[in-house]
């Protein structure tokens, strides 16, 4: 794993539309990863961003592994897979599978500076937000 949440360059990754299923595969799944995963899912879902479940039927599918990793590193976005540090657990788990799906939905980090956001590098504690739905919207329109 690298400490970058993305292993291409910015526009060479597989996005995923946020309006159509995507199924998310816990590889060796913990209770406590399916959490993660499960809170990560809920935390777009509250703001109205259905795309991701465990159990869709599906042919999108991101499979979610655990990786040993040094503690500055939290996740990698890879097109069709995320690995996760296997040393995050509870929230800190939850908010980085959130960020590396924000980029599975093809968002960009976001210089905390500008705002807070999910997709802030380095980013433990912030779930996503409003504006995080906005920049889902303006790619993707509206799913209703």
């Amino acid at each position: 794993m690298v400490s970058a949440c993305s292993s291409s360059a910015p526009g060479d990754l597989r996005t995923f539309d946020a309006c159509d299923p995507v199924r998310l595969d816990v590889d060796a799944p913990t209770d406590a990863r399916v959490t993660g995963v499960d809170a990560a899912i809920t935390a777009w879902r509250a703001l109205g961003v259905m795309t991701f479940a465990r159990d869709s039927v599906t042919d999108a599918t991101i499979e979610i592994r655990f990786a040993d990793a040094s503690p500055a590193e939290y996740g990698l976005f890879e097109g069709d897979s995320i690995a996760i540090n296997v040393d995050l657990g509870g929230d800190e788990l939850a908010i980085t599978i959130a960020h590396e799906l924000g980029h599975a939905l093809g968002l960009v980090h976001i210089d905390p500076a500008t705002r807070l956001s999910v997709m802030n590098p380095g980013n433990l504690v912030v779930a996503p937000t409003t504006d995080d739905l906005a920049a889902v919207a303006a790619l993707w329109g509206s799913c209703h």
